[in-house]
């Protein structure tokens, strides 16, 4: 059941058909070298496009709901290359397996100028723009409001992936079965700003800063928490490291009792 309509990126300078990371994370991560964000004292993992916080389950545990909100930041496209995106989003899986169920904005960059967009993706199926009701338009801009979550609904065995714009009043809610052929484990959630792919890594527009805040993680036993580690889930904080080894985005450390945090960008490339 979709709310509002949506439709699959196409590849383009404007709006890639961009794929998430996620296996990459597993298999390129440096673990402890002491990059930007050391919340907690906790060492940071490293990423190729990928800075937030991701909430690892216990090897007996797992997950069932994140939410996060935040405002879309306004992309800074004089500072940036001409072709440039930066995602923010919610989900589950996509650290510690190859699927990754996923909601959120993107801040766009061509030729100087941006634009924003809803999303939601089951990667490694394609992405999906989501539109205002009845109109070729994405409803979202900079400043505006955001909270996004993904839910597993295991007696229907479907992931609900749900975003509001409380600014512009666009509300998108979609029930999506795991990709043919592809293992769902709901063992990892994470909260993320993204520099997304398109068949290569693209250049992260200059976002400025981010800040998510009234996180929350669900277990599937029903236990609640935020971005702090327990006795069912690990927290660690993720740096997003850039080809030559530059620091494109980094998270600084967890507050508000586990639900916030702001992600900072550093370098397009």
């Amino acid at each position: 059941m979709t709310r509002r309509r949506g439709l699959p990126l196409h590849r383009g300078l404007l709006r890639p058909a961009w794929r998430a990371m996620a296996v990459t994370i597993a298999a390129a991560i440096t673990i402890g070298l002491g990059g930007e964000a050391e919340a907690q004292g906790t060492p940071a993992l490293h990423s190729p496009n990928w800075s937030g916080y991701v909430v690892v389950a216990c090897s007996t545990c797992k997950l069932r709901y994140v939410t996060a909100t935040w405002t879309i930041p306004a992309a800074s496209c004089a500072s940036s290359p001409p072709t440039a995106m930066a995602d923010f989003w919610v989900g589950l899986d996509g650290e510690t397996s190859g699927s990754t169920e996923q909601i959120g904005t993107a801040d766009s960059c061509t030729n100087g100028q941006p634009s924003y967009f809803a999303w939601y993706q089951m990667y490694p199926a394609q992405p999906i723009v989501a539109y205002g009701p009845g109109r070729w338009s994405y409803d979202v801009n900079a400043g505006d409001l955001i909270s996004a979550s993904v839910y597993y609904d295991a007696a229907a065995g479907w992931w609900q992936l749900t975003l509001d714009d409380h600014t512009s009043g666009l509300a998108v809610t979609t029930d999506q079965p795991c990709p043919p052929g592809i293992q769902c484990d709901n063992a990892d959630a994470e909260v993320i700003a993204e520099a997304p792919n398109a068949g290569a890594n693209l250049p992260l527009a200059d976002f400025g800063a981010v800040t998510y805040s009234s996180i929350g993680i669900t277990s599937r036993n029903g236990t609640r928490g935020g971005m702090a580690s327990n006795p069912l889930w690990t927290v660690r904080p993720i740096n997003l490291i850039g080809a030559t080894g530059t620091t494109l985005a980094s998270p600084g450390p967890v507050r508000a009792v586990g639900t916030a945090f702001t992600d900072m960008w550093r370098a397009a490339q």
